[in-house]
């Protein structure tokens, strides 16, 4: 399933040391009522929350217009690993540390996503 898949991502990130903590959040949880399937959390304390979903790009949508504070992703089953390990570590950066060698902006935006504090 794939949100034991991200799950397993972030622990990998743990042990990597790139998190200091990732949660992942119980299904009918206060957080998953709030659209946050993940939290993610660095070493200065700054945490991103996101949920996921694999119901299409409308099911990210809808759950976007219900929690427009959480950036919600559409994952296909056959991700790479890499590209949801970007993803959650692109919920720290800001635009101006990413490398030059991205220049498209759909791709910027993908890894990217908003920056609010959630």
């Amino acid at each position: 399933m794939m949100e034991e898949r991200v799950a397993e991502i972030g622990a990998r990130l743990v042990e990597e040391g790139k998190l200091t903590d990732f949660m992942h959040h119980e299904p009918n949880s206060a957080e998953d009522a709030a659209g946050k399937d993940f939290t993610a959390v660095q070493a200065d304390g700054i945490t991103r929350s996101f949920g996921i979903t694999i119901s299409g790009h409308g099911g990210a949508q809808q759950a976007s217009m219900r929690h427009p504070d959480v950036p919600q992703w559409f994952f296909e089953w056959n991700i790479g690993d890499e590209t949801v390990r970007n993803k959650i570590l692109g919920l720290f950066r800001v635009e101006d540390e990413l490398p030059e060698n991205i220049p498209d902006e759909k791709m910027r935006q993908f890894l990217v996503g908003p920056h609010e504090e959630n």
